[in-house]
């Protein structure tokens, strides 16, 4: 549930002109008066995948079980389950059951809502895909980190 003290997670660790998305959202979110100990900044990730992993740690070490993800439309469906996942396999990994709820607040980066809601072969390949890289299944040659 939000309050006016809920904690803000910034991610994204690949700099862009030497600082990172989740610098830059930090700098932004300070610059529009949200207290900076309200921020929870991660900015080693580089993936999906890296990010939804060293969130749900972050996550189990705040105590946070109510998320809401924020991104564009093209990548809610793959952030969502990427999640859920990671969130449900932490607490397998540890004998927990931390019943975190997952919402969302998306960017349309689609024509239209129809065409949002579609969903291609190509992106049903690439959310598998990250479902068994957070699962520990390092399927796909070269993306061992």
């Amino acid at each position: 549930m939000y309050t006016e003290n809920s904690k803000i997670m910034v991610t994204g660790g690949v700099p862009k002109q030497g600082i990172t998305e989740a610098d830059a959202m930090s700098n932004w979110l300070i610059s529009q008066g949200i207290d900076k100990d309200r921020i929870i900044l991660e900015n080693k990730l580089t993936d999906t995948v890296e990010n939804a992993l060293f969130t749900t740690a972050i996550l189990e070490k705040e105590g946070i079980k109510d998320v809401t993800l924020v991104t564009s439309a093209s990548h809610m469906r793959r952030a969502l389950t990427v999640f859920k996942e990671a969130s449900d396999f932490y607490d397998k990994m540890n004998g927990k059951n931390t019943n975190r709820n997952f919402t969302n607040v998306v960017y349309l980066d689609y024509p239209t809502i129809e065409e949002a809601h579609k969903v291609t072969k190509d992106e049903m390949l690439v959310i598998y895909r990250d479902l068994f890289r957070v699962s520990g299944i390092w399927q796909y040659p070269g993306l061992q980190r």
